[in-house]
């Protein structure tokens, strides 16, 4: 069930579609489609700085340690790349100020 611990902040509130979104998107469904298709398919993550920073917070760790133990996770669960969201923003800026 989800409660509102689970709303995003959206200035919504939790619907069923929210639900089923909430619910495709869950670590269950990523175990189960890895588990799956492990053999056949590239499995790749996107790390947030957001992410990293909150991690190194919960364990009192730095940042870039954070980010490598992160990272090293990641890669013996089976993700062959592990990329950080920031790279992704500087492009998305760049090509914004190109068009301007």
């Amino acid at each position: 069930t989800i409660s509102l611990t689970d709303c995003l902040a959206c200035s919504g509130c939790v619907t069923s579609a929210e639900t089923v979104l909430i619910e495709s998107q869950s670590v269950g469904t990523l175990q189960r489609v890895r588990n799956e298709s492990h053999k056949s398919h590239v499995f790749v993550a996107t790390v947030s700085p957001q992410s990293v920073s909150s991690i190194a917070h919960k364990l009192v760790i730095g940042y870039e340690d954070a980010c490598k133990r992160l990272i090293s996770a990641l890669r013996c669960d089976g993700y062959k790349y592990v990329f950080s969201s920031v790279e992704g923003n500087e492009v998305c800026h760049q090509l914004s100020a190109e068009e301007l």
